[in-house]
């Protein structure tokens, strides 16, 4: 699997530790992906001319 670096402020890392069982990684790619999903979508719709 490929590996990127995020970087947040310091105040949203330490928000973060506060909740050391939550696994940031899966949240995180979990969110791209529907990002990806989401975009798509409206590209389509672009492509058909419905927006």
């Amino acid at each position: 699997m490929a590996k990127t670096t995020l970087s947040v402020p310091d105040t949203l890392k330490n928000k973060m530790d506060a909740y050391p069982s939550i696994k940031w990684s899966e949240i995180l790619r979990t969110m791209i992906i529907r990002k990806i999903e989401e975009v798509k979508k409206v590209d389509e719709l672009k492509r058909k001319g419905v927006l």
